[in-house]
């Protein structure tokens, strides 16, 4: 509209009509990082689940292991004459353990320890997953189970 006047300019008509090329591309330019941001929250997230997932199927695995040296299964424990066992992701799955794609288990017999008058053998478990994530965790067992 003109100062004075009370009828609309042309002009006036047509920047009231519509978005100029700033504006609209000022607005896409935002929508744009929003989308870059959201999906690299949802890509972080993603990987944040995966490693946990990874993390707590070691800790299933060091836990049953464990078990395993308690009731003094030859499986696990460490051969005759030999002070450690390595086991692969096809051996983990012999002994029922399931999605080991990728891990790899050690049980190394480390030094006895005494307390209260008994003796007992310390066992490192050690579980890793493509040799950059490991699990370990250190238990005792009566000798000769």
């Amino acid at each position: 509209m003109d100062r004075f006047s009370k009828t609309p300019s042309k002009q006036q008509d047509s920047r009231e009509a519509g978005f100029t090329l700033v504006e609209v591309l000022f607005a896409f330019s935002l929508l744009l990082i929003l989308m870059v941001a959201t999906s690299n929250l949802a890509v972080s997230t993603y990987q944040s689940d995966f490693q946990v997932g990874q993390r707590n199927q070691m800790n299933q695995i060091v836990m049953g292991m464990g078990r395993r040296i308690l009731a003094g299964d030859s499986l696990v424990l460490p051969a005759s004459g030999q002070t450690s066992r390595t086991f692969t992701a096809s051996g983990l799955q012999g002994m029922g353990f399931q999605n080991t794609t990728n891990l790899t288990a050690v049980v190394t017999a480390t030094t006895n320890v005494t307390y209260s008058s008994n003796t007992y053998l310390q066992y490192q478990i050690r579980v890793c997953w493509k040799t950059r994530t490991c699990v370990t965790t250190y238990m005792a067992a009566p000798e000769g189970t």
